[in-house]
């Protein structure tokens, strides 16, 4: 679970805790992490990321696949393969970072997929 700790009124960090209330949340910042002892910490209601942004690229890439596999439905050459098959490749492997990274976080919070009702995405294990 996410919480938000606020200094003086400001937002000053947002952390994850898999238990606990506000009060040992707080506690434990202050006693551990030399948090200022006047913090306040709340749970944190607002989106961690900005998933607007997240979803207009996903579209983006989306539409590119779809762009991608409309072009290469034709007749093609050899070195004309070669190349989309390249730049492929390299989309895989971005989106296999963001995947990796997308686990670090669900494994940092104890959460899995079904926790953020995402479908599967294949047997990648976090760490692999």
């Amino acid at each position: 679970m996410f919480w938000d700790v606020y200094h003086n009124g400001k937002l000053i960090d947002t952390v994850c805790y898999d238990k606990g209330t506000a009060y040992e949340i707080k506690k434990s910042l202050i006693d551990h992490d030399n948090y200022p002892p006047d913090i306040e910490v709340k749970i944190h209601t607002a989106p961690l990321y900005d998933t607007s942004y997240i979803a207009e690229k996903a579209n983006m890439i989306i539409r590119g696949a779809k762009e991608i596999l409309a072009a290469i439905d034709k007749p093609q050459t050899t070195n004309t393969r070669s190349y989309y098959i390249g730049g492929v490749l390299e989309i895989e492997q971005a989106l296999n970072g963001l995947h990796i990274k997308l686990r670090q976080i669900m494994v940092q919070c104890n959460e899995t997929e079904d926790d953020y009702g995402l479908r599967h995405m294949g047997e990648l294990q976090f760490g692999k």
